[in-house]
């Protein structure tokens, strides 16, 4: 009987093929198959999770791990990135300032591995991630294989006796120009939109330094005496209506809504501290819960151009400056 068993056993292990015992995903990069020494990919909820080790260094990560606190923090060019079980964060270098990385499927520990959605994380680096479901691979091309791929080859043009001059005008169109950019494209009407709406923040910024009450409103000041300075706020007035009265692309529609949103609130501010029937405290009360509600505003705005400038491959410390996703803060 025993002997029946065995033979049973035997059979059957030939008959089902070894493969679809364990189909693990396997991961690509710039046309490189990644190899995994122990712990492998594996797909949680129509996700692919990698091992913290093996993926991101080949992406231009380097990582650090806290035993303590069971957080990674990878640092990249231009980007830094807090993963732990409680969420993916994009770090500020200028603040403590936290921008969510949205994933479906959260970081976790499994057979004391720290494992990673690989997608939010890639994509956060400016990559681009595709999945092969048939052969269950991960094709990833880092934003550096892209600039290379997206740099144009200078065209060889043989003249010949009809050809007419080369045009002298050297005017730009209209349109969107691309601009070479080692981190990324970026459009030419999207620059300039982004430089009045930075330039816009921080002017107002700096004027608010002078007024007890706008900094409150930026949460730098918690005396709940207030007694506003208003000297500022007809330029501050003219820099929140230049806000308003921006025309983004339609990448930076989202940026936009945030900002506007944001000069809104300011003009609230001033209106109260313009209000001589309310009280110092009362004016306090009033500003901090509109402080509330700009710093929400603040998370939504960093989180948008944080998008924005990941999507598109953007340097974006190394063209704006390292504060550029704390300007209402």
């Amino acid at each position: 009987m025993k002997a029946k068993l065995i033979a049973a056993t035997l059979l059957f292990s030939l008959l089902v093929p070894y493969g679809v015992q364990a189909a693990q995903p396997t991961v690509e990069i710039d046309g490189k198959t990644v190899v995994f020494p122990d712990a492998q990919p594996k797909i949680t909820e129509g996700r692919v999770l990698v091992p913290l080790r093996g993926v991101f260094e080949n992406l231009g990560f380097t990582i650090n791990w806290n035993q303590e606190s069971k957080t990674a923090f990878l640092s990249g060019s231009g980007i830094r990135v807090q993963v732990s079980e409680e969420g993916i964060f994009a770090l500020s270098k200028a603040s403590n300032l936290q921008v969510p990385i949205e994933s479906d499927v959260p970081p976790q520990i499994w057979e004391d591995r720290f494992y990673i959605p690989l997608r939010a994380v890639a994509q956060a680096s400016g990559a681009k991630v595709d999945w092969d479901a048939e052969s269950k691979k991960v094709i990833i091309v880092s934003a550096s294989e892209q600039a290379k791929q997206d740099t144009p080859k200078p065209a060889v043009q043989t003249p010949t006796p009809s050809s007419p001059a080369p045009s002298q005008n050297t005017s730009v169109p209209d349109e969107d120009i691309a601009i070479d950019d080692p981190e990324g494209t970026l459009t030419a009407n999207d620059t300039a939109y982004l430089e009045s709406l930075f330039s816009s923040l921080d002017n107002i910024k700096a004027l608010a330094k002078n007024d007890p009450a706008l900094l409150c409103f930026y949460g730098l000041n918690n005396s709940d005496k207030l007694i506003p300075n208003t000297e500022e706020y007809p330029q501050i007035q003219v820099l929140c209506d230049n806000i308003l009265s921006l025309t983004p692309t339609s990448k930076t529609e989202a940026i936009q809504a945030k900002a506007a949103e944001f000069a809104g609130l300011l003009k609230q501010e001033m209106t109260l501290c313009k209000d001589t029937s309310l009280t110092p405290y009362q004016l306090y009360e009033k500003t901090v819960e509109l402080s509330k509600k700009r710093y929400n505003i603040s998370l939504a705005y960093s989180s948008e151009l944080y998008n924005y400038f990941t999507e598109n491959s953007i340097g974006f410390e190394r063209l704006f400056g390292e504060y550029v996703l704390d300007a209402m803060n």
